[in-house]
């Protein structure tokens, strides 16, 4: 999938697809070491919300990966589910991003990016005042895995 002259990001699968809007991500990933590093990998999860919004991206995990033998490694990431804002609880049906984050020494060389659909799968009632109700039971996250979005950045592995 991603390939650099050190580490290459072989393959990024979603466990399960949709999930409850509560229900943890589970990611299964494929990393190949080519050579040893002196540190760890980091993989950082981020959920973002509100595109136009930055300061809103909500940093949902991050885990490290020893990088201390060489080989093919396949590494399964559970992941929290992101905190959606109950203030604009209509606004969580926009389009959402999820980014997968590949650090080493706090530099990013891989980006992966998902877009996610929030999905009402439930009765929608509505009140006197107009305000609309739904139960977050009925709510589903759709990850668009078929449209992943790759960027690589330059990275110094020494």
């Amino acid at each position: 999938m991603v390939w650099s002259e050190t580490i290459a990001i072989l393959g990024v699968k979603t466990l399960y697809n949709r999930i409850k809007i509560n229900e943890p991500f589970q990611f299964q990933i494929l990393i190949e070491l080519k050579e040893k590093l002196k540190d760890k990998l980091e993989v950082k999860f981020v959920y973002i919300q509100f595109p136009d919004n930055p300061t809103s991206d909500e940093e949902l995990e991050i885990y490290e990966i020893p990088s201390d033998r060489v080989g093919k490694f396949k590494v399964n990431f559970t992941v929290k589910s992101p905190n959606l804002s109950t203030k604009k609880s209509l606004d969580m049906f926009d389009m959402t991003l999820l980014l997968i984050q590949f650090r080493f020494k706090a530099n990013e060389f891989t980006r992966v990016g998902y877009y996610v659909n929030i999905e009402l799968n439930g009765p929608v009632e509505k009140d006197s005042d107009s305000n609309i109700y739904f139960l977050t039971k009925n709510v589903q996250r759709n990850i668009l895995t078929h449209e992943p979005r790759v960027t690589k950045f330059f990275a110094d592995f020494n």
